[in-house]
């Protein structure tokens, strides 16, 4: 359980203190992450931060990744408050999510930047900072110094903002508000959490909704990093097949998801396929009976779906 007297940073280092040779985290790009590589990377790029990023804000636009996942932690090393960027919103809201809370630079990867290229405007685009260009370009100083603080983590700072992300509203209304969400709120929300749920530290989390939204933030990113749990990324929830291959590759036990896309999955799968999932959360829309009743016969009520669906 994660100790909602500590921040985020805090309940990471106590965390991958403990078993650092186990496994992490998987994604196609990066493959298979323990404990100790992910701190130590983290505590490297968090030094790449700290010289690139004067301000408070430093901006992450990038989908499901482990890499996104490493950004927050690394942000938070380096002193920074992680802002989650929704490059699907438009040229006007896009830029006005960026200067909300003028950032200089938001950290984004080359390959990704290719596929929504035309999602982002110029405004934007000559504030990107490439992480998979610049980490070959990290010195050997920044890479010693995050040698020292993986190996020695009661050197690293905690003592850091009490804000742990930015997020945005959808805009519908108006311009889009920037939400600050702090380390009190998302540690206590996954520790009340886990309070209800039965989850087991050793499983898997199948984790494809972006990290620009508060579930996804919360759920997918930060409760892998406070807890025993492990993820399995893929960065694209719209590509049905990827996140079954991802699925059946990793084992994966827990499923959050929406309805629309669990019944897009289940179209898609076999009960050998589904065979390990243990716990599926669904929300955002109403769980039709026949989704459930679906879901219940493909993994021969060996399994357990609840409905989480409210008001946003």
């Amino acid at each position: 359980m994660p100790d909602t007297g500590k921040n985020i940073l805090e309940n990471f280092l106590t965390e991958f203190g403990k078993n650092k040779n186990e496994y992490f985290a998987w994604d196609a790009n990066s493959g298979t992450s323990t404990r100790k590589s992910f701190l130590l990377k983290s505590a490297v790029v968090a030094q790449l931060i700290k010289s690139r990023v004067r301000g408070k804000y430093v901006g992450i636009m990038l989908p499901a990744l482990q890499s996104t996942t490493l950004l927050i932690i690394a942000s938070y090393m380096a002193g920074k408050v992680p802002v989650m960027l929704n490059w699907t919103v438009g040229h006007k809201v896009l830029t006005t999510c960026a200067d909300l809370t003028d950032l200089e630079v938001i950290i984004t990867a080359g390959a990704f930047f290719d596929k929504i290229e035309d999602q982002v405007p110029e405004e934007v685009s000559r504030r990107l900072l490439f992480l998979d260009k610049e980490v070959k370009n990290i010195n050997l100083g920044m890479k010693l110094k995050g040698l020292l603080l993986s190996k020695f983590p009661a050197l690293i700072n905690t003592e850091i903002d009490e804000t742990a992300v930015v997020l945005f509203t959808s805009g519908s209304e108006t311009v889009p508000k920037a939400v600050p969400l702090t380390h009190k709120n998302v540690v206590s929300n996954l520790a009340f959490a886990l309070k209800n749920f039965d989850i087991r530290v050793n499983s898997i989390f199948l984790s494809f909704l972006p990290p620009f939204h508060s579930f996804g933030f919360t759920v997918l990113s930060v409760l892998p990093l406070i807890t025993g749990v492990k993820a399995a990324y893929t960065p694209n929830p719209t590509n049905i097949r990827e996140v079954v291959d991802v699925l059946k590759h990793t084992n994966a036990n827990n499923l959050i998801v929406t309805p629309t896309l669990l019944k897009m999955i289940m179209e898609r799968s076999t009960k050998e396929d589904m065979a390990s999932v243990e716990l599926v959360i669904s929300g955002a829309e109403s769980l039709h009976k026949n989704t459930f009743e679906s879901f219940l016969n493909l993994t021969d009520n060996q399994s357990v779906i609840v409905e989480g669906y409210g008001i946003t």
